[in-house]
């Protein structure tokens, strides 16, 4: 399982998903980017603030959160997580039979 650097659109060209398959890799992209990689040191909550936007966003199907290992993002995983379960939104494990975003 893979994850195109950037996202997948536009950058996950034709070419590219044919190597994939051909190397029976899936690739995994998201659908709520939450700017971690912007805000991790000088404003952690926006992380916050941008999952919750990005999620109400989504109008059907699954929902994929791109977060990086940084410590601004450890700081507030925990309160994002339970923000999120108090949403009623469900946490899944990867199934390989679904559709990705």
């Amino acid at each position: 399982m893979t994850r195109a650097p950037f996202g997948s659109h536009p950058y996950m060209k034709e070419d590219l998903r044919h190597g994939l398959v051909q190397y029976m890799m899936r690739m995994w992209g998201w659908n709520v980017d939450t700017a971690d990689w912007k805000h991790h040191e000088t404003a952690p909550e926006r992380i916050i603030e941008n999952a919750i936007k990005g999620i109400d966003a989504v109008a059907e199907g699954p929902i994929v959160i791109l977060l990086h290992m940084t410590k601004g993002t450890a700081s507030v995983l925990s309160r994002l997580i339970d923000l999120i379960n108090n949403d009623g939104v469900q946490f899944r494990a990867y199934d390989r039979n679904s559709t990705l975003p």
